[in-house]
Parts: structure tokens; C-alpha cells; sequence
């Protein structure tokens, strides 16, 4: 094994040899414990190093429409966005990933009224699922529903208007984004408070349209008449379980 340390990005990288070939474990002291993301530095973001991740962030944006056009000079009450930016790793692979979230700690709807439980799958059931499928000889599988959120739509009832971060990368403005530029929203944003829920009631509609049945919290079972269950999924918001004969 070899180890080298960085003083100046307080860094450091292992190189070692697994049963796959070699790879690299960074360990860094701002560290996201809970995905296992290294956060950013201003320089890293000064350089440029995650121009190319937030221009997919903001064209994945301009697909799902998630805002309306830009309202000039607007006067009135806004949301801001920002940046979260990180290091996401793979193997030897240091991907960069960028997301525009929504302030939500500047919403000033009256949340007593607004809808935002969204429920997951309890992990005793998602258990007892994974002991079933596996004791029948079911195959079993995972997935990540790519930019889940941004597929749910807003409630427009209650519309919010978001302002864009003066940081935005070279080439926002094909997708019709400018720096500090006001949009009505249209579709869930990540950091809203009933982001979750309206991405949950999505998912739930889509899995009636396919004839599955939500039998628990997050637990759908798709049915045959003769056979009885012939798969089940949990979710776990965008995170899903399946398993089938």
C-alpha cells in the first residue's frame, strides 16, 4: 500500500490493490459521513473544476421544466437557490456532482397547511420482503430514480417564485438561465418542504398505472390471479427494492 498526503488540501489518498485491480480511498477531514462525498473547496469551485456538472444540473432543469420563463423585473417574494457541490467517488474515479437546491428555510407560506408527509418503507418489512423473495428463489434487484424530484409536479395552488445564484456556469444561457434571474417554479425542487411528498404521491400514481398495490407504507405488490405475488418493491423515497420470480 501506498499513501501519500496532501498538507495543503489536508488530504489523503491510498492506493492499494483489491480483488478488482487497483483503486483509491480518498479520506478528507470535511468528509460526508453519510454518502461518503467529499465536499468542495472555494478554490476547486474558483477553477472551475465543476463548470461541466452544474451545466448538467441546469440542463437536467431546463428537460424537466422545472421552472417557467424568466420574469422581468419582478417585484415581490422569492426563494433562492444555491449550489451544493461535492466529490463523488467511484472505484479510482472522482467524479464531480453539483446540485441546485431551493433555500427552504426562506418559504413563507403558511406551512401549518401545506401537504409534506412523505413515508418510507419500514425496515423490518423491507426484511421480511428480501427473506420471502430469497426463501421462494425470486430474483432481486435495486435501483436510484435519476433526479427524482424534478419529475413530481408543484403545487400551483400555492406557487413560489425561486431566484437563480449569481454562479452559473458558461453556457446556462442556452437553457435561458442568468445570473440572479426570477422564475415561477413548476416542478418539485430539491429543498422545498413538500418536495418529498409530491415526488411519494408520483411514484405511488405510477405504480397504480402498472397494477401494483400499495400494501404498507412504501410497499407495493403486483399480483396475479392464479399465481398470487409475483414481485414486491420498497421504497425508500428515490432509493427502490425489488424483487420477482
Amino acid at each position: 500500500i501506498q499513501i501519500d498526503y496532501d498538507p495543503s488540501q489536508d488530504q489523503i489518498v491510498s492506493l492499494a490493490f483489491g480483488p478488482h485491480g487497483p483503486y483509491a480511498l480518498m479520506v478528507k477531514t470535511n468528509e460526508n459521513q453519510a454518502k461518503g462525498h467529499l465536499t468542495v473547496t472555494p478554490a476547486e469551485i474558483k477553477a472551475g473544476t465543476h463548470n461541466q456538472a452544474m451545466l448538467k444540473e441546469l440542463e437536467s432543469w431546463y428537460m424537466h421544466q422545472v421552472l417557467g420563463p424568466a420574469i422581468p423585473n419582478y417585484i415581490g417574494r422569492w426563494m433562492n437557490t444555491g449550489w451544493v457541490h461535492s466529490w463523488k467517488f467511484k472505484y479510482a474515479d472522482r467524479n464531480a456532482k453539483s446540485r441546485l437546491v431551493a433555500h427552504g428555510n426562506e418559504d413563507m407560506r403558511d406551512l401549518t397547511y401545506l401537504a409534506t408527509y412523505s413515508g418510507t418503507a419500514h425496515p423490518g418489512h423491507v426484511r421480511i420482503l428480501i427473506i420471502f423473495g430469497l426463501t421462494n428463489g425470486w430474483l432481486i434487484g435495486i435501483a436510484d430514480v435519476p433526479t427524482a424530484f424534478l419529475k413530481a409536479d408543484d403545487d400551483l395552488s400555492q406557487p413560489l417564485v425561486m431566484k437563480l445564484p449569481k454562479l452559473l456556469p458558461p453556457g446556462a444561457e442556452k437553457f435561458g438561465y442568468q445570473p440572479g434571474a426570477y422564475h415561477q417554479q413548476l416542478r418539485a425542487i430539491y429543498g422545498t418542504p413538500e418536495a418529498s411528498k409530491r415526488f411519494h404521491d408520483l411514484l405511488r400514481a405510477e405504480f397504480a398505472k402498472r397494477g401494483w398495490t400499495e400494501k404498507q407504507e412504501s410497499i407495493f405488490i403486483q399480483r396475479d390471479n392464479k399465481e398470487g405475488p409475483t414481485a414486491v418493491c420498497a421504497a425508500h423515497v428515490d432509493d427502490l427494492i425489488a424483487l420477482s420470480k
